[in-house]
């Protein structure tokens, strides 16, 4: 039954905007003929009552357009799955595309400037994972919060967790946020490299390090009872309720790094959803992966104080 209505899609959901359509005709001619038996009935001196009676259906009839529009959404996302997972990877892909294509300018501005082919390097694949980390960011506030709200809304944050080559120690060297600050526990890692080794990040390199490949992890609820998550700092379990750790691997399956993508509502990500957000992350993944290779081996023979990170 379920691969039937998939393969008829486009029909069923024909089918159910038609429903919708002609409920809201056959309520909006009810409406109208109430409003006139109303209005004919009320005596002169009665006629205030005209405005209270009109305002009152108007309140119902946008009640019930909500809750028509919120029925389709309902049974769109829940019989047809696949199509809104497709249309998110979809926008995931071109939003990638589209802002890398931006970065051509400003390399051939670098070029422009006479600065020598290593400096460029090193630049433009800092500068591509960054925007990766911007892209993926902008996908998910794009896709996922209330533009009209201000406050009332999901708070997304995108990080890319790797290894310092100053120290070696795992850092965070690019991240993107509403407020387009730094994490809040960069404020502590300082010289300090021992920070993130009990972070999720620290136990995929574990796992790599032990010779096994480590999976992308899915916390649905850092504040349940289950939940092993580790706190950084005091609080950062409120401020991270749900939260995915995606590793990026090299052609070699190397691990390169993590990329983190949290939020302050629980259960948003969940493991029954694991392949669609693997298959999303992959997306971003991919370019992160090369212009990190690209700095590992421009980073060989720098001296560690001029590192970037």
């Amino acid at each position: 039954m379920k691969t039937f209505i998939y393969r008829n899609k486009k029909t069923f959901s024909v089918v159910i905007s038609s429903v919708a359509a002609v409920l809201m005709s056959l309520f909006e001619n009810w409406i109208y003929d109430q409003a006139m038996e109303w209005v004919c009935e009320i005596e002169e001196g009665q006629k205030i009552i005209i405005g209270i009676i009109i305002g009152s259906l108007i309140l119902i009839f946008m009640i019930f357009v909500f809750i028509i529009s919120k029925v389709s959404i309902f049974l769109y996302e829940k019989v047809f799955p696949d199509s809104c997972y497709n249309e998110h990877l979809q926008e995931a892909f071109i939003a990638q595309k589209a802002m890398f294509a931006k970065r051509q300018e400003e390399l051939q501005d670098e070029i422009l400037l006479g600065r020598t082919n290593q400096d460029i390097q090193i630049s433009q694949a800092n500068k591509n994972i960054q925007f990766a980390i911007d892209c993926c960011y902008s996908f998910f506030e794009k896709a996922y919060t209330n533009s009209n709200s201000m406050v009332n809304d999901i708070r997304f944050e995108v990080t890319f967790m790797t290894i310092s080559y100053k120290d070696g120690g795992i850092t965070v060297p690019y991240s993107c946020n509403k407020e387009k600050r730094q994490p809040n526990s960069m404020l502590s890692r300082g010289n300090n490299p021992s920070l993130y080794n009990e972070t999720e990040t620290a136990k995929l390199y574990d796992e790599y390090h032990s010779g096994k490949k480590p999976q992308m992890r899915i916390i649905e609820d850092t504040n349940a009872e289950n939940s092993n998550y580790q706190e950084v700092y005091e609080g950062q379990r409120k401020r991270i309720r749900s939260t995915i750790i995606f590793p990026v691997f090299s052609h070699r399956n190397e691990l390169l790094g993590t990329i983190v993508v949290h939020c302050d509502k629980e259960n948003f990500f969940r493991k029954t959803q694991y392949r669609f957000w693997e298959e999303l992350m992959e997306i971003f993944s991919v370019d992160i992966g090369y212009f990190k290779l690209i700095l590992d081996d421009l980073q060989k023979n720098s001296n560690k104080n001029n590192s970037i990170f």
